[in-house]
């Protein structure tokens, strides 16, 4: 496998992505977190899909999120099965109780 493709479990590998999950991720992204011009390699998407999960009592895989991100047009950097994404969590870090961002 290579890290071209984007799996369920990330970057190299071929499992089907629900797109339900990637869904829950989206309206995440759209409410809680906005673009910055550079990557931000602070969160990447395996410890930012907990975030989704801790909001919606759902399973998020980590490719779920990745591919929600790039839908959404943030700029990304691969890092192994994960990406790092150009964003910024201050909304999200502002309401850490409606957003389920902490512990991160």
């Amino acid at each position: 496998m290579n890290n071209t493709t984007l799996g369920r479990n990330g970057f190299g590998d071929e499992d089907p992505i629900n797109n339900n999950e990637v869904r829950l991720c989206k309206d995440w992204i759209k409410k809680w977190i906005t673009k910055r011009k550079t990557i931000n390699e602070k969160k990447g998407s395996y410890c930012l899909k907990h975030a989704v999960e801790r909001n919606n009592s759902n399973y998020i895989s980590n490719g779920a999120f990745i591919q929600a991100a790039i839908d959404l047009g943030y700029s990304y950097r691969v890092s192994g099965p994960n990406a790092f994404f150009n964003m910024s969590f201050v909304d999200a870090k502002r309401n850490l109780e409606k957003s389920n961002y902490y512990g991160m």
